[in-house]
């Protein structure tokens, strides 16, 4: 009984230890200062599949940017070389002549759309 006492004692010490304040105060407003990728040009803004084209922003690198990070509309563009701040692809085919989105999502999921529109030419 002697020993059930103290093993009852020493659980709850442990429990009341474990069941104290952090330190630390994690809220809604917590954010962790994820890097984001940006576009600052691209070029050219118009081309036909197969053309390259060249990226330029912040955060372009291969530790931040998967081969399947840049888009153009819905279609995933083939990177051919690749800086912390220039990417080089190669123009996807397209199914039309509209106006499309340049995209770079990274490897923590942050989209970063390029201001200006792509015009794809149809061969």
């Amino acid at each position: 009984m002697k020993h059930f006492t103290y093993i009852f004692l020493l659980a709850l010490a442990v429990l009341v230890a474990g069941c104290s304040d952090n330190e630390f105060e994690f809220s809604e407003n917590y954010d962790i200062p994820w890097k984001i990728s940006t576009i600052t040009a691209v070029s050219p803004l118009s081309a036909v599949p197969g053309v390259a084209i060249t990226i330029q922003g912040e955060n372009l690198g291969s530790d931040l940017v998967s081969s399947t990070g840049i888009t153009i509309g819905t279609e995933i563009c083939t990177i051919v070389s690749q800086s912390a701040t220039s990417i080089t692809i190669i123009a996807p085919s397209f199914q039309t002549s509209e106006e499309l989105d340049v995209t770079v999502l990274n490897l923590h999921n942050r989209k970063f759309v390029f201001e200006k529109k792509f015009i794809p030419i149809l061969e």
